[in-house]
């Protein structure tokens, strides 16, 4: 027997925001920053589930901060990934694409495979974004001349 996903309430995830950050200001606050930036990361993961994209895109940076100052690769390309799809999710497909472009260069530099595949998807994905969204507006400009009345 299978039983639905019951999504979380508000109640939920205040509460586990709240943890989340009791946790981070602690490891910060004692200079356990490996750990910290695992905490940034999560914090970030919670807010883009509630589309707070502005905190998730700070929490990201400063996780991705911290992992790169501890020389956690891994940590550094999930973040740049998960970067990258709230920049896309803003709009920001340029510098979306820099993210995975960078960490496309982390993977391959050390020769991770299934990372480098899973950002070569996410850039494939935030390209067709980028495309689908161009076209939605040049449908939109055109609409406007079409419906403007002619001037003599």
């Amino acid at each position: 027997m299978r039983f639905k996903a019951v999504a979380p309430s508000e109640y939920a995830m205040d509460l586990t925001e709240h943890f989340v950050m009791r946790t981070a200001q602690h490891n910060m606050r004692f200079r356990i920053y490996n750990v910290a930036s695992y905490n940034f990361s999560d914090l970030a993961l919670l807010y883009v589930q509630q589309n707070r994209y502005s905190e998730a895109k700070w929490y990201f940076l400063q996780s991705n901060f911290l992992s790169r100052q501890q020389n956690n690769d891994k940590l550094t390309i999930n973040n740049l990934m998960n970067l990258a799809g709230v920049k896309s999710d803003i709009g920001d497909f340029v510098l979306a694409q820099q993210d995975l472009l960078e960490a496309r260069d982390m993977a391959s530099a050390h020769g991770w495979l299934i990372d480098l595949i899973l950002v070569e998807k996410k850039l494939k994905t935030i390209q067709n974004s980028r495309i689908t969204s161009t076209r939605a507006e040049l449908r939109y400009a055109s609409n406007a001349i079409a419906s403007q009345p002619a001037i003599d």
